[in-house]
């Protein structure tokens, strides 16, 4: 993350261009051919992806409301689809903030209902099968996987260096801590059987609790569902409105309002019409597929190739970088 915040705001400097996302980026460093490959792998990965939290948003809910599956696809792409797209900034980074507050507020509820059932034997007693890790891989990766709103994390923080690395190291210190803590309860509020058999230890352990206390503890997962999947809806929502934008080579600045319903339309259609014919099923179909192919390569091998580059160019072009003062004009188009 750290590599694609220094490769962004590297280019942004020395193109001009505010808004650049990873394609421009990559293109502009490491030439056409390889812009494409990652703008193919980049695209894929964000609508596999959008096509799970559709689904995944769905189920969640049709859980709350009672909406049969089909309907609930539909309408979480519209009320989460419509916010984030007519919205706006303002409107929509209070919208992520109040929706992140009821992430934390509903985990933490669904830790205490959970707690009466944990035991620790029952961690420790869990058989390990080491040879499904390697499996487990691709999920891991994704669960982590933030990357896409980096360049919009450096066009917000203007640069700022400090800002970006603080905001990017909690962003990723609260999801690990947050799964840990997760998965650990889960684990250990559910007999070990549940496991090995593999059903969902989710549903599992509702069905141990009695009476209003399941009920509580459904609602309360499914609220934790819903506002964790439109938070992330959200993020490749404008990671790939960013992507879109550099292929019609514009800047997020420059966007009217034809344009923009444009770019909103090919985001939040396909996903929704995929996620309608392909059923329930695709949800951690489309995560395996994502973690697997494209995002070890687009967010891990691509940033450190482009920042290679640069740093390598830099290097270079020192002297005459400081004889044109051309450190002025980079420090002074986005201070930081």
């Amino acid at each position: 993350a750290l590599l694609i915040a220094e490769s962004t705001k590297t280019a942004v400097f020395e193109l001009r261009r505010p808004g650049l996302g990873l394609l421009a980026t990559s293109r502009a460093e490491l030439g056409e051919s390889f812009g494409l490959i990652g703008g193919f792998a980049y695209a894929l990965i964000h609508y596999c992806l959008l096509v799970a939290y559709s689904s995944q948003g769905g189920a969640a809910l049709s859980q709350l409301i009672g909406l049969d599956s089909e309907e609930a696809i539909v309408a979480f792409v519209l009320i989460f689809g419509t916010a984030v797209a007519l919205g706006s900034e303002k409107f929509v980074q209070v919208l992520n903030s109040f929706l992140v507050f009821i992430v934390g507020s509903s985990f933490f509820a669904v830790c205490l209902l959970a707690w009466p059932q944990v035991s620790l034997d029952r961690l420790l007693a869990l058989p390990k099968d080491w040879s499904a890790a390697f499996a487990a891989i691709p999920i891991c990766i994704l669960a982590l996987v933030y990357h896409n709103i980096v360049p919009l994390i450096v066009t917000q923080f203007q640069g700022d260096r400090s800002k970006i690395s603080l905001s990017l190291t909690i962003g990723s210190a609260l999801p690990l801590t947050m799964f840990f803590v997760w998965i650990g309860i889960v684990l250990a509020a559910v007999p070990p059987t549940v496991i090995t058999s593999g059903q969902d230890p989710v549903n599992a352990l509702e069905s141990t609790l009695d009476g209003p206390t399941a009920d509580t503890l459904a609602f309360t997962v499914a609220v934790f569902k819903l506002s964790a999947v439109a938070t992330s809806f959200f993020g490749f929502y404008f990671g790939l409105r960013t992507f879109l934008l550099d292929v019609l080579e514009r800047s997020s600045d420059d966007v009217d309002q034809m344009t923009d319903i444009f770019v909103s339309g090919i985001i939040l259609i396909p996903p929704a019409f995929a996620a309608l014919v392909l059923g329930d099923g695709v949800f951690l179909s489309a995560l395996d597929f994502a973690g697997t192919f494209g995002i070890p390569i687009l967010f891990g091998i691509f940033p450190a190739a482009i920042v290679l580059s640069q740093r390598q160019r830099q290097r270079q072009e020192e002297i005459a970088i400081i004889r044109k003062d051309s450190v002025l004009s980079f420090s002074q188009f986005l201070p930081g």
